[in-house]
């Protein structure tokens, strides 16, 4: 592994800006600077309306300029930037995350191992810090959610690696290579593996790969609710970790995807949340929720997102089968140890899901719930704007035990 990118975990924050109007736009563009380099590459360019084919064409020329410069971590991102916004039918989706990956392989001096799984494969990297004296303080296995590529983390893990760590990220069903069997992730030819709610099964067959007998297991987005799914089956997972935590995907969903009114109107529960879904004919929820999308950049592209990594043929469909991703069934069997961590202001998720998360973790060791501000610049979904102070807090958590 090459650290050279490495973030340094104690230098100030890239901070979070406020880039356009809209949140979802807004928290995307945050996203992808993860350098001061990139942050002056992209303040100048920053478009100022929120159509999506403005920000594809802004995000391709800024990769193109600076890796024209030699900025390579810097082009790498920018492009993934143009790719996240690009519909799986667009032509130029499948070669722009191509040259994402392949740069950030080349940035880390990185390659995936392929984990045989249920006909397909799970991309995994094993990052070591180079020329360490002492063995690894622990093991961490690390995964993504909804729409991350796992190579996003590489900076922040190369340096949690440095701190004495033996990282494994991994992607599994729904998730970049394991979901678009690409060239990208290694040979073509297995089979693409869809998003779906067990994740024990393939925690478990990363864990017997890299003979783990006992690890610091964290996701993150929609992973801080897989890591539940994971650990309540998987007794190697001694330490859990979910940022941001997300314990009910429908309704997360739905307050994003549906208009405000019946988003309201359903209220917190799931309990009143899936008769509405379940029962509404499905031609009447598919154009409530394309008219929604007409209004709503974010619901847009989540409902093809998940259409795309769920295999569903409907938004409609897709929303009905986000019920399944809820941890209500399976927080209670979750023995570890559980860090729980959230930003104060996040895009997505309803800042009662880690209270409620928290008081069902009823079998585990111990419970530690951490939420992030505005005044360190992490108050956003997954940290965004504030990764280093993300990963200082996981290992102090971890150290304290």
């Amino acid at each position: 592994m090459d650290v050279t990118y490495a973030l340094d975990l104690d230098a100030p924050a890239i901070g979070f800006r406020r880039l356009s109007s809209n949140r979802f736009l807004n928290l995307q563009a945050n996203r992808w600077l993860v350098t001061e380099r990139a942050v002056a590459d992209f303040l100048p360019v920053v478009p100022r309306t929120t159509r999506i084919a403005d920000w594809v064409r802004t995000y391709l020329d800024l990769a193109d300029r600076v890796r024209d410069q030699e900025h390579d971590l810097e082009a790498a991102f920018f492009a993934r930037g143009a790719e996240f916004f690009m519909q799986p039918g667009n032509p130029l989706k499948a070669p722009t995350r191509r040259r994402f990956v392949s740069s950030l392989r080349r940035c880390f001096a990185l390659e995936p191992e392929l984990i045989p799984f249920e006909g397909g494969f799970l991309p995994a990297y094993e990052l070591l810090a180079p020329g360490a004296a002492e063995p690894p303080a622990s093991t961490w296995v690390v995964f993504g959610g909804f729409d991350s590529y796992i190579e996003e983390t590489f900076p922040v893990l190369a340096a949690v690696a440095q701190r004495g760590r033996r990282v494994i990220a991994f992607e599994g069903p729904g998730q970049g290579g394991a979901l678009e069997a690409d060239a990208a992730s290694g040979p073509t030819g297995g089979r693409r593996l869809a998003m779906r709610a067990d994740w024990a099964a393939p925690l478990s067959a990363v864990l017997d790969h890299f003979d783990v007998d006992e690890a610091t297991v964290v996701g993150m987005s929609l992973g801080g609710g897989l890591v539940m799914h994971a650990a309540a089956s998987e007794p190697r997972a001694r330490r859990v970790v979910a940022f941001d935590v997300l314990d009910d995907f429908l309704e997360v969903l739905v307050s994003q995807s549906l208009p405000p009114a019946l988003a309201r109107g359903a209220g917190r529960a799931l309990s009143r949340l899936e008769p509405l879904i379940t029962h509404a004919p499905t031609s009447a929820l598919n154009r409530v929720l394309a008219d929604r999308a007409r209004h709503s950049p974010m619901a847009w592209w989540g409902m093809w997102q998940g259409m795309h990594v769920t295999g569903a043929q409907s938004p409609a469909e897709f929303l009905r089968a986000a019920a399944a991703f809820s941890t209500a069934g399976v927080s209670p069997r979750v023995a570890g140890d559980v860090l729980l961590m959230q930003g104060a202001e996040d895009e997505f998720v309803p800042h009662h899901q880690m209270i409620r998360q928290a008081e069902r973790l009823t079998a585990a060791r111990s419970v530690t719930t951490r939420t992030f501000t505005r005044a360190e610049s992490a108050a956003s979904h997954c940290q965004t704007g504030n990764t280093g102070l993300m990963a200082r807090t996981i290992l102090a958590w971890e150290e304290g035990l």
